[in-house]
């Protein structure tokens, strides 16, 4: 028995699961771009970038710590732990006992957590640490605290378990301002200052 081959009769065909492949492929990508695009605004998370104040400014004038400030340092300690817990849980609720009502960084942790809950995405290991209180300003209406934080990695995690890990912050000073609304001493204010 003979075989003809005819010129052209022979195509070149994908194997079958080229196709899905490719499906997975380009879902993979979707989802690492997602996970990108939420580390950046974790980025912004990370407390505000280094355009704040320099300490040539007013604030480096400030009296330094006395033992009665060590008060501040609990209270401010106070509102990361309620910060981390609203990261950890994706309850928005929680971000009113850390922020005043008119805060920016309100608007922008509040838009994080939306973000992740609609992503259905999760937080883990997320907890600024703060080390120490370097100066507290008495104002009128607010106090001024200038503090050394930092944060340690922590990873963003999919629903389908996929892990992005996010690098932290090392240890810089960070400028917030307090003021008291019902009652509470909330973060009205914070920039991180350059160094």
């Amino acid at each position: 028995m003979r075989f003809r081959i005819e010129e052209g009769s022979l195509r070149r065909s994908r194997p079958r699961h080229a196709a899905a492949q490719r499906s997975v492929d380009h879902r993979t990508n979707v989802v690492l771009a997602a996970l990108v695009g939420l580390a950046v605004l974790l980025g912004v998370v990370l407390w505000p970038g280094a355009e704040g104040k320099s300490g040539a400014d007013g604030a480096a004038d400030a009296a330094p710590v006395t033992d009665g400030d060590s008060a501040w340092y609990e209270q401010l300690e106070q509102l990361y732990e309620l910060r981390s817990d609203a990261f950890a849980t994706r309850q928005v609720e929680l971000l009113s006992e850390v922020y005043t009502a008119g805060s920016r960084q309100l608007r922008v942790d509040l838009g994080t957590i939306e973000s992740l809950r609609s992503q259905d995405r999760s937080v883990v290991g997320f907890a600024p640490t703060l080390s120490e209180v370097l100066s507290v300003t008495h104002e009128s209406d607010s106090v001024v605290l200038v503090v050394r934080d930092e944060i340690a990695p922590f990873t963003i995690v999919d629903a389908g378990g996929t892990e992005m890990p996010v690098a932290g912050r090392a240890s810089s000073e960070v400028e917030f301002t307090l003021e008291q609304e019902a009652g509470q001493w909330l973060i009205a204010e914070v920039s991180r200052r350059a160094e």
